[in-house]
């Protein structure tokens, strides 16, 4: 717990302005009103690549935490990939914590959504077990080559807290401002692998809670739209 006070601390200090008048927060929500006016997209955030979602929650908003669940095996991460990708094409930089699948494995299922996009079809599947047909590898490599263009950073290490994924956040930040981007989003898959205090050891509701309510928060300090994956239960 000391840690994480000191960790909080240190993000603490070099954070934004908190403090606003209702006149200046209404003239700032007007100006991306006009700007999703000006674009004709109807956004005032950041794409889901989904046009219907898109109309209908103005896209990922700065300083929110959107959950999209599922229960197992359904393709949360496919999909939460798919949205970063769609988000980084767009010029979007993009923060990609993931807390279950390695990079390489992330790596090779954003190859296969680009392909797709370009009418060539290759399974996930296939592809980790080399069953590929050398016309569907040349999208592939293409397919990588249109990836390198996008300012999209992923960290594969299991088992972080929140702490950690602010850290993490913080680097990546940096990085993508040498590259002269910044972070717009910020994806974490999935909810339930984020290491918990110890403060509510064995209640796993409560962890839960503790564990959204820091994201929540983080998204807020950091100024991100925050895109959580999370996993349901079956029944």
């Amino acid at each position: 717990r000391a840690f994480d006070d000191i960790a909080s601390g240190l993000r603490g200090s070099n954070r934004g302005r908190t403090r606003h008048s209702l006149q200046e927060a209404a003239t700032a929500a007007l100006i991306d009103v006009e700007t999703a006016m000006f674009r004709g997209d109807g956004l005032t955030g950041v794409t889901w690549g989904l046009s219907e979602v898109n109309r209908s929650t103005g896209g990922l908003q700065r300083g929110e935490m959107t959950v999209l669940g599922a229960r197992p095996s359904m393709g949360k991460t496919a999909v939460g990939l798919s949205v970063a990708i769609k988000a980084a094409k767009k010029g979007h930089g993009v923060a990609f914590m993931s807390l279950e699948m390695g990079a390489k494995s992330l790596a090779m299922r954003a190859m296969t959504d680009i392909a797709f996009d370009w009418n060539v079809r290759v399974p996930y599947s296939d592809l980790i077990t080399g069953k590929v047909e050398p016309k569907a590898l040349e999208a592939i490599r293409a397919a990588n080559q249109d990836l390198d263009a996008m300012p999209l950073w992923i960290e594969e290490q299991s088992g972080m807290s929140i702490s950690d994924i602010a850290v993490k956040l913080e680097r990546i930040k940096d990085v993508a401002e040498r590259s002269g981007h910044t972070i717009d989003l910020l994806v974490v898959d999935y909810l339930q692998l984020v290491a918990p205090s110890s403060r509510y050891q064995g209640n796993r509701t409560a962890e839960i809670t503790e564990i959204s309510a820091g994201l929540r928060n983080l998204c807020r300090e950091a100024g991100v739209s925050l895109l959580a994956l999370s996993q349901l239960s079956r029944q």
